[in-house]
């Protein structure tokens, strides 16, 4: 991470009701265009000068609540090791109904480096359960999604510009490509099932389908939040966080 998740700037109603924590970045908008003047510079506060259209976050004491820039499972605080997790994929939750989309940074945490790839490679089990229940197959491992992704542009890159590509370059990208189908010869129409065979487009559909079919999308969530709280048994979750919210 260049910079911190959380900036725990407050941000006030005109009668000084707090209305929840914002970024330097929201908080700067607000004030360069005159909506919103500083009252206190140490925490950092700041006041619109307009009546909001709502107060949703009133009574909500986790959005209120100071957050701390740290890993949530072992307490590292180097910004420099520090990522950004969401605890329900991203990869699923943009098919969600968008009334489960308003605050999906409920469900982001910060994780180290190696605390986060200790996860992911632990979070497979529930791809894999949910592709069995969806009869879906998991895409290999990340090295074979790259090595068909290359595969497939290279496809790509003969099928359009095949005309324009050095004859050594063309010669080494036909010696892959026969490499990869395990054939002596390549046919156009290997090149056209090269070419749409997408893995990044497969694994779109894939996680839509499942969403598409899930009867309980809150069931989902929990069970994601449950997987990564049993798994990683995290010790400085953020204040008032609830895995049944």
């Amino acid at each position: 991470m260049a910079k911190k998740i959380y900036d725990n700037i407050k941000m006030l109603a005109p009668d000084g009701q707090q209305l929840c924590c914002v970024g330097k970045k929201r908080a700067d908008w607000y004030v360069d265009r005159n909506l919103a003047d500083i009252v206190c510079k140490d925490p950092l506060t700041i006041k619109l000068n307009f009546e909001p259209s709502a107060r949703n976050n009133i009574n909500d004491l986790f959005f209120l609540s100071h957050k701390k820039n740290i890993c949530v499972v072992c307490g590292n605080d180097n910004l420099e090791d520090l990522t950004k997790h969401h605890v329900v994929p991203y990869c699923f939750r943009k098919h969600f109904l968008s009334r489960y989309k308003d605050k999906n940074h409920y469900d982001i945490v910060i994780l180290c480096k190696e605390c986060h790839q200790r996860y992911e490679i632990k979070c497979d089990c529930i791809k894999k359960d949910l592709a069995i229940k969806y009869n879906k197959k998991v895409l290999g491992d990340k090295f074979e999604i790259l090595k068909r992704n290359k595969t497939n542009r290279l496809a790509s890159a003969i099928l359009k510009n095949g005309d324009k590509i050095p004859q050594k370059r063309k010669e080494k990208i036909y010696s892959e490509l026969k490499l990869f189908l395990n054939k002596k010869y390549i046919t156009h129409e290997d090149l056209v099932s090269i070419e749409n065979m997408n893995p990044d487009k497969t694994r779109i559909e894939w996680h839509k389908e499942v969403v598409d079919n899930c009867n309980d999308i809150d069931l989902l969530i929990r069970n994601w939040r449950r997987h990564f709280v049993e798994t990683m048994e995290p010790k400085y979750m953020p204040e008032y966080w609830d895995e049944n919210r």
